[in-house]
């Protein structure tokens, strides 16, 4: 009876070792496909920002807690989702400037009334 109990602890410690090293080999498995993943070059894009003035020589940009500082005035290559951030802005901005010169259409024709 006690070689049974035995047998069956044995069998019971054999099963957990072999599921905690199938958990290990899961693990730097895991690990191994993020290295792999975190090690690829971003797609670049060059981009241009002009410059308004002398002073105003850099453009921030923060994707996904990493920043960027790019120069104006001249092409650079950047991540792709750098390059999406810009674009965004100048989306924005253009949607701004047509929003405030319409803005500015309606005040000045209640004016004229």
């Amino acid at each position: 009876m006690a070689d049974k109990k035995n047998n069956v602890a044995d069998e019971n410690q054999a099963t957990e070792q072999t599921q905690n090293t199938e958990q290990a080999q899961n693990t730097e498995q895991t690990q191994a496909k993020r290295a792999t993943k975190n090690n690829k070059k971003p797609k670049m894009r060059k981009v241009f920002i002009p410059k308004k003035s002398k002073e105003d020589t850099d453009q921030f940009v923060a994707v996904n807690g990493k920043a960027y500082k790019i120069p104006k005035g001249k092409d650079i290559e950047v991540p792709e989702e750098v390059a999406k951030v810009l674009d965004n802005m100048k989306k924005q901005k253009a949607l701004a400037e047509e929003k405030q010169a319409a803005a500015e259409d309606i005040t000045n024709n209640r004016t004229d009334m």
